[in-house]
């Protein structure tokens, strides 16, 4: 069984017997139960003690301690209408059984067991058991908790014993909700899902892409036969199964209703082949950054943003983002558009434009800038500002061997620089993927007096924008991520640079914070306040608000790790990700009130953040006491 995370994801099979487990073994694992034998089940319910004569589960000889904790998924038994009757004895005898059953699991190592949820039914007791055994800090063992999709009216095996209600009343998340806040969110803990003959609306499949689903269940009933008698799915099974996939979730194969002589072999190589198949991964569009090269492996993974001003980029972060190939065009577009606009064409001989590109790293703007004026057929005299020496070394190298002596190098932090002239443009790449958290704001306040009258800055603007997220990865993730050098809060309370694979957007992008370039008072404050409402379509779980960024380079040219206008290709930003401490269940049509506050000092910046609606929480950073972005 696959725990890693390679893009082939492992195909199981599962069975309902023990008979014939190594034949079953040309799939990548089985998935087998219940665990323990019938009889003996019986038995203890009915209190006849057990039989010291007969084993009560698996003969463990019968495979490799390796075959065992690589290969087997154990089924618990079902004995939940035990565990929640109002008889205690037989709910003493159901829990004794669970314990012994869990406890062989652990003596065989299987890496995981798999616990079934039916619709209308507690299971308060099953949650407080599989909860104690999960936490257990020394078990390393996973629960896969079994739903479907969503429930179906037609599927009677979703349906609990005593059960006559034909119609759900909660969905199949919810009810997956109910058992994980039991378990307190235990990472150890994960939904896998049963895919139904008639799938639910897009709403519904995106939601469940904000779990952390460890496996989906494909019966015979989800495929058809083609021309040629081979099984096949329907496109919109084909794509659900690919997107799960993609997230990282493995197959296993339920034959249940095919004949026991049946062959499994073409439903396994049609499975593969899905996941294998070229058609876009990313068909519900939930990810920008779908095939580009430098964002494999970053998927989920949480990193703190960069503080350029108080910590210098080393030269192999620089290499990175310089090889953006979409950035850096878009940045000559601007200079191109800005250097027409700038100087008419009986100007172009006499006029020379002097061009400033403050932050220049190692050079990527002032190349943008020269192809700009060959592209325009403009003259220009170009400055690059880098106060990091290191990279001002390399700037003052491609001066001699690339620029032919054209540059004024000048290492100096801009906000101290004394120019020895105006500029017509000032051009910077200075935006954090929140647009403003790498205190562009402050860098370019700082450069702005030197920029002539009706001088043009690129970018000219940018806006931030945050929705609410649902996403059990990232909030386990950020869980890990406690700093016990700092106050109890703090991992809460970072913003993180983060590729959001699985997660759900509850709803659309707003607008945040605004800046303009240059400010017509230069001495109006970058502190910001801002309240923003959302709205659910469906139940949910709030676990956090995306952010991102769209600037206006110059005239109509974007730049945008947005969604709704993300620049594509481009992989220089991931959006960020503002945690909350504790997730907020959201109703469905609820109302979310976030409140985000930019605040600042005379030596940092950091931002607050909370929600007051559906209910309050605590003001997340309040001082900046976790997380702040050092001026200095």
């Amino acid at each position: 069984m696959s725990t890693t995370n390679s893009r082939r994801r492992a195909i199981g099979l599962l069975l309902r017997k023990s008979d014939g487990v190594t034949d079953a073994l040309t799939f990548s694992f089985i998935c087998i139960g219940p665990i323990l034998n019938e009889a003996y089940v019986q038995s203890a319910i009915e209190g006849h003690g057990e039989s010291p004569k007969e084993p009560f589960s698996w003969f463990d000889l019968a495979m490799s301690s390796n075959e065992w904790c690589s290969s087997i998924v154990g089924i618990l038994t079902d004995v939940n209408h035990y565990l929640e009757g109002e008889d205690e004895v037989l709910a003493h005898r159901a829990r004794q059984l669970l314990h012994r059953e869990i406890e062989f699991t652990h003596h065989v190592s299987l890496p995981c067991v798999v616990v079934e949820l039916k619709m209308n039914t507690n299971y308060i007791n099953l949650a407080k058991i599989v909860h104690a055994f999960a936490s257990a800090g020394t078990l390393s063992q996973h629960f896969w908790v079994k739903i479907p999709l969503e429930f179906a009216d037609e599927d009677e095996s979703w349906i609990n014993e005593g059960d006559d209600a034909s119609v759900p009343e909660e969905s199949s998340w919810m009810v997956w909700n109910r058992f994980r806040s039991l378990c307190n969110h235990e990472p150890k803990i994960f939904p896998t899902l049963a895919l139904s003959v008639n799938l639910p609306n897009e709403t519904i499949i995106r939601r469940w892409m904000g779990e952390q689903v460890k496996c989906i269940y494909i019966s015979p009933q989800c495929f058809i036969s083609n021309s040629k008698g081979y099984p096949v799915m329907n496109k919109r099974h084909q794509l659900v199964v690919k997107q799960f996939m993609e997230l990282g979730a493995q197959a296993i194969f339920d034959p249940k209703g095919l004949d026991s002589s049946a062959n499994l072999t073409p439903y396994h190589q049609y499975i593969d082949f899905i996941q294998c198949s070229p058609f876009d991964p990313d068909i519900f569009g939930r990810d920008e950054y779908s095939g580009i090269q430098y964002t494999s492996g970053y998927e989920d993974y949480l990193q703190c943003p960069l503080q350029p001003l108080q910590d210098n980029l080393e030269s192999h972060t620089y290499e990175v983002f310089e090889k953006d190939p979409v950035k850096y065009e878009l940045y000559t577009d601007a200079v191109h558009a800005a250097l027409l606009d700038m100087v008419p064409d009986e100007e172009k001989e006499s006029r020379i434009i002097t061009l400033m590109v403050v932050g220049a790293g190692r050079g990527p703007l002032v190349r943008s800038s020269f192809r700009a004026a060959k592209r325009a057929d403009r003259r220009i005299k170009v400055y690059a500002i880098e106060k990091n020496t290191n990279a001002a070394n390399t700037l003052l190298h491609l001066n001699e061997r690339e620029w032919c002596g054209e540059v004024t190098v000048v290492n100096v932090d801009m906000r101290d620089w004394k120019a020895p002239e105006k500029a017509d443009i000032i051009v910077s790449e200075l935006l954090g993927s929140f647009g403003d958290n790498e205190l562009s704001p402050e860098c370019l306040d700082g450069a702005q007096k030197f920029l002539k009258a009706g001088g043009v800055m690129i970018p000219q603007s940018y806006d931030s924008y945050i929705a609410p997220v649902m996403s059990s990865k990232l909030y386990t993730e950020v869980r890990k991520m406690r700093d016990l050098f700092k106050n109890m809060y703090s991992n809460f309370e970072t913003p993180y640079v983060v590729h959001m694979k699985t997660r759900y957007t509850i709803d659309t992008p707003k607008l945040v914070f605004s800046f303009v370039h240059p400010k017509e008072d230069i001495n109006e404050t970058n502190e910001r306040y801002t309240v923003l409402n959302f709205r659910s379509q469906e139940e949910c779980i709030v676990h956090g608000f995306g952010g991102y960024f769209e600037c206006k380079l110059y005239g109509d040219i974007i730049m945008s790790i947005l969604p709704s206008s993300f620049s594509k290709g481009m992989f220089s930003w991931f959006p960020i990700f503002f945690p909350l401490r504790d997730p907020i269940d959201i109703g469905k049509g609820q109302n979310i009130k976030a409140h985000f506050w930019r605040c600042a000092s005379k030596s940092s910046v950091w931002y607050e953040w909370t929600i007051s609606s559906p209910r309050s929480v605590a003001i997340h950073n309040p001082n900046g006491r976790s997380y702040t972005i050092s001026k200095v």
